[in-house]
This record gives C-alpha cells, structure tokens and sequence, in this order.
C-alpha cells in the first residue's frame, strides 16, 4: 500500500511534468487530483481496517500479552454492561 500511495506522488508529478505547452497547469492539476483522491482514500481505508483486523487477531491469541489486553479491555467495557 505504501508502494501505491507513493506511486501516486510520483504519478501526478510525471503527468503535470509532461503536459504539453498552453495547458493549464492548475485546471490540470485539479483533474489529477479529483481522478486519484478516490484511490488515496481506498488505501486509507484499507489500511485502517488491516491495522483492526491485525489488532484483533492478536487480541485473539495465546500469548500472554494478548491475554493481559484483552483482560484490560474487557475490563474497560464491564461498566457499560
């Protein structure tokens, strides 16, 4: 994902780099952009739900740090039952 996202950057340097002469830097930038946000923001996505799901899997584990957290959580939440 780090790859992607930085292929991105590079992506939108390389094409506002390569326009020919008489087009509008700006107006070129904006169309760039509005066309790469949707995929920056999917990695964005992606990214956090992989962190949770990483984060449960560990709670989920056998290690005896695993165990102490998921004590410690579920402690947390005990008053709100």
């Amino acid at each position: 994902m780090l790859i992607l996202g930085l292929a991105l950057v590079v992506e939108r340097r390389l094409a506002l780099d390569a326009l020919p002469a008489g087009t509008r830097q700006p107006a070129a930038a904006a169309v760039v952009d509005a066309l790469s946000r949707f995929v920056s923001v999917t990695l964005g996505t992606i990214g956090a739900l992989a962190l949770l799901v990483a984060f449960g899997a560990y709670l989920s584990g056998p290690h005896h740090y695993a165990v102490l957290a998921l004590l410690a959580v579920l402690e947390f939440l005990a008053p709100s039952r």
